[in-house]
């Protein structure tokens, strides 16, 4: 989501102590985790499903995928609902929900404020410097593909 003067918005979310974000337009909403049932024989990243309004969401450990430690306490983790469908493909919308550490609000950075990565991640599509903090923005696509891949090779 582009404003004024290639101004983007970001989710910005914390996975082990690291600080991540993502584009915001990927991001459907954001969520308590709720009561979730495990799977049976699920790959090592999707932790369960849960009821979000009458849909099942399947829910991925980010943290997991990106092979980034896990914070232990799980008071503060937040589920990163996706927009990872469109209801114009004549295919029903697919619910993922990407569990994070914390959230840590919403960031506007224009590309002023960002770099493209020189840091040989497939799923990392730049850096912002925010303050003396630096903010490793995933590619929301990348990473979707890589869930769906794994997946696949999972079944």
């Amino acid at each position: 989501m582009a404003g004024k003067g290639g101004e983007e918005q970001y989710i910005i979310f914390k996975l082990g102590e690291n600080i991540y974000g993502i584009n915001i337009q990927y991001v459907r909403e954001v969520v308590e985790p709720k009561k979730m049932i495990k799977l049976p024989k699920a790959p090592y990243y999707v932790e369960g499903v849960m009821d979000l309004r009458g849909k099942l969401v399947t829910l991925v450990n980010l943290s997991r995928i990106l092979d980034v430690e896990e914070d232990s306490s799980t008071s503060k983790r937040k589920v990163l609902i996706m927009n990872t469908g469109s209801a114009g493909d004549g295919q029903q919308e697919t619910e993922t929900g990407l569990i994070v550490d914390q959230v840590l609000g919403v960031l506007r950075a224009n590309s002023v404020e960002s770099e493209k990565s020189g840091v040989p991640s497939e799923v990392i599509d730049k850096i912002i410097r925010h303050g003396d903090k630096l903010i490793l923005v995933l590619d929301a696509r990348k990473v979707l593909d890589l869930i769906g891949s794994e997946m696949n090779t999972d079944i």
